[in-house]
């Protein structure tokens, strides 16, 4: 145990109390919105099958990503962040293609046959992200065109059997389901992120980046979104890595770890520090795992000092 563990414990009854009254979410709002979720994803997934060959050919999974699912999400469980998982099958052979900008690749399929309208013409036949989320823009609505709408919304009652209505919004490379109305007289409040991923092999952990911290085989597979850089001259070439399983993977089972993060989430919204993104802190804190620290064997105060020195470091 580090020397300096025991300095900060007489914080640690103080910190409990607000981590319980102001951080931690309502178990009963959880389980409501989960029933909620699954229910709209489920149906949503299955009639995106049934009306886009193409995405049935495509689709794998959905991930649960996002601060709620890691476990560090601050004030209420409104605001979910879902990936569609989608695959190229081999017979594409897929190439993910190391460029030149930090944290992206490009992504091209020697075989395109089956797939060229989510690919740029030329030589190389480079998968286009623009190209992908208009293509998934395009499969939503036409589920959506099932129901009722009225006043720029959709009523979904039919999913969940309640007074539930139901708006879209384009952000980025997110497709936002805004869900509002009642169930049982209480109000719901819900943003749902569909964000369209391809998911790739071991195998094809692209190259310069750092190895993969998980040994688990599978731990192995990793995603690129369809966020492009500020400055992408290609207009869509590129695609941003994303390695959430291992993320989460890294702060699994470190529940003080997880509360210190959490508390450094709402101190910046608290004090309104808007320039540091929560995506920051979970980075910075990230690194610090790679440290041989126990953090079973530290309290919450001595965690939170910890995590928070290393943040203020980084940022200064």
């Amino acid at each position: 145990m580090d020397d300096n563990s025991k300095r900060y414990d007489n914080l640690e009854n103080t910190l409990q109390r607000i981590h319980e009254k102001y951080i931690s979410l309502s178990d009963k709002e959880m389980k409501r919105n989960n029933v909620i979720l699954k229910k709209v994803l489920n149906h949503m997934v299955q009639e995106m099958q049934e009306k886009s060959k193409l995405f049935k050919s495509l689709f794998r999974e959905i991930f649960f990503g996002g601060s709620y699912y890691d476990g560090l999400k601050v004030g209420s469980p409104n605001e979910y962040d879902i990936d569609l998982l989608l695959r190229f099958p081999d017979t594409a052979k897929p190439v993910v293609e190391t460029s030149e900008k930090p944290g992206y690749v490009r992504v091209y399929l020697q075989d395109s046959i089956d797939f060229e309208t989510l690919c740029e013409e030329g030589k190389k036949r480079y998968v286009n992200n623009e190209k992908v989320i208009k293509w998934i823009q395009s499969v939503v609505q036409l589920v959506l065109n099932d129901f009722e709408y009225s006043d720029s919304w959709y009523m979904i009652n039919p999913i969940c059997g309640e007074d539930l209505k139901m708006k879209t919004t384009r952000a980025g490379p997110a497709f936002t389901l805004h869900l509002r109305g009642t169930i049982d007289t209480n109000p719901v409040d819900m943003d749902i992120d569909l964000v369209t991923c391809f998911k790739f092999g071991a195998d094809m952990w692209p190259n310069g980046f750092k190895e993969n911290p998980c040994s688990e085989a599978y731990l192995g597979d990793f995603f690129v979104v369809p966020k492009p850089p500020k400055v992408d001259s290609y207009k869509g070439r590129y695609w941003r890595l994303s390695f959430q399983q291992q993320e989460r993977n890294l702060i699994i089972g470190k529940e003080r770890f997880k509360s210190a993060i959490r508390f450094l989430k709402k101190m910046r919204t608290v004090l309104d520090h808007k320039k540091i993104s929560s995506y920051y802190i979970k980075t910075v804190a990230l690194w610090e795992t790679e440290e041989k620290h126990d953090w079973d064997s530290y309290s919450l105060s001595y965690t939170f000092m910890l995590v928070t020195y290393l943040c203020y470091y980084v940022v200064m």
